[in-house]
């Protein structure tokens, strides 16, 4: 989608994407605290992926997952230490949803469960899918719009979204990324879900932050009503430029599972956080 090349390319310069709206220091650089994080989390994902090699078939893997590798991955990405929550309650009905960021929820599930199937006896997945779960939260909930749902395999960042037959989400394929070293695609899993894009800029009203200024400001980019919303180019081969297929931007109709459209962006040669390493 236009909205996520734009944000990849520092020719654009959009408003929020400067290093002081990310909470970094003065003279700190985006794409060397980018570099930074990669080759930090490129080490957990590591040690993450070795451990769960001895995780019996069937098992959920949430403690291992979580302390291996998503809360790793969040709090380089500015989430911070993250507590497990009791689940916050709309109408009466209390939600299983593990954490939460300020308005943001943050449900955080094992690597043996899939983010679009029940588990019975597993929190936060037994009752509706991680996803299903989240998203009907959003969608009772006044007070909160945007969420983050991960299962350490794939991370999805999904908003209040009133049309109830209508997927509409973003996904990060966090193993296709991390298992094929897919540096370009990472660049843009920091830009856009780094903490900073959910943090209201106005008092605690959600919809001020930068993600909510990027969908309203850009109709025609990521979470527009009328989809599938798909941008395609050949994929590059060389490690400088340019990206793959392992984030992709939903907006289907579809009751339970998300559709297979794949997001294929080109970077610009010089993206921010070019992997030098």
């Amino acid at each position: 989608p236009d909205l996520l090349r734009r944000v990849l390319d520092p020719k654009e310069k959009l408003d929020g994407t400067r290093p002081e709206d990310y909470g970094l220091p003065q003279g700190e650089r985006l794409n060397e605290v980018i570099t930074q994080s990669w080759n930090r989390l490129r080490k957990h994902w590591a040690e993450f992926r070795a451990a769960a090699t001895s995780l019996p078939e069937g098992e959920a893997g949430t403690g291992l997952t979580n302390d291996r590798w998503s809360l790793p991955l969040l709090r380089e990405l500015g989430f911070g230490l993250l507590p497990t929550s009791a689940g916050p309650e709309v109408g009466g009905r209390s939600y299983a949803i593990s954490r939460l960021f300020g308005p943001v929820p943050v449900h955080l599930v094992g690597c043996g469960l899939s983010l679009d199937r029940r588990a019975a006896g597993q929190r936060g997945a037994a009752a509706a899918n991680p996803h299903g779960l989240v998203q009907e939260f959003l969608n009772r909930s006044p007070a909160h719009l945007w969420a983050i749902v991960s299962n350490g395999l794939r991370l999805r960042v999904l908003r209040d979204n009133q049309a109830l037959s209508r997927q509409s989400f973003l996904e990060f394929d966090l193993e296709a990324m991390f298992a094929g070293e897919v540096y370009s695609d990472f660049v843009l899993l920091w830009l856009m879900a780094h903490a900073t894009r959910f943090a209201p800029r106005d008092g605690d009203r959600p919809e001020t932050c930068w993600l909510g200024a990027c969908r309203s400001n850009h109709a025609d980019g990521a979470w527009r009503e009328s989809g599938p919303q798909v941008f395609q180019e050949p994929a590059a081969e060389d490690a400088a430029g340019k990206a793959s297929s392992t984030f992709r931007e939903v907006a289907e109709a579809s009751e339970h599972a998300p559709c297979s459209a794949t997001a294929t962006v080109t970077l610009p040669a010089d993206t921010p956080g070019h992997a030098t390493a």
